[in-house]
């Protein structure tokens, strides 16, 4: 196992800010930053495991769409990362697989994505 594999299973390499996201398919692309600004989507990850995920305010999503931070929690199983959020209309539950890691990006294969009412 690699040093990048290792620090994926101990999930040391989400520790921080990651935003600027590229988005694909089913995947996307963050870069590391030093905070989040404001108004721009994010993850904020802590070494307890929690998060703060920066996205809508709202439903809508036509600009200018303003942005609120959610609480949530984020575990490593195995290879992959869960994820489990609040929005602005319930909690999200992801399942991601990171499928590139360096110093300053990520990117993150969408396994599953749940969204439940509150």
């Amino acid at each position: 196992m690699d040093q990048g594999q290792t620090e994926v299973m101990a999930g040391h390499f989400l520790v921080g800010n990651w935003t600027n996201f590229e988005y694909e398919m089913d995947a996307f692309t963050m870069e590391k930053s030093k905070n989040l600004a404001s108004n721009v989507y994010g993850y904020s990850f802590r070494k307890d495991g929690t998060l703060i995920q920066r996205s809508n305010s709202g439903w809508c999503g036509t600009p200018p769409v303003v942005t609120s931070d959610f609480q949530g929690t984020w575990r490593i199983l195995g290879e992959e990362v869960i994820i489990e959020a609040k929005y602005w209309g319930g909690i999200s539950v992801q399942t991601w697989k990171v499928t590139q890691l360096s110093n300053k990006t990520l990117r993150i294969e969408i396994l599953s994505s749940e969204y439940r009412e509150e």
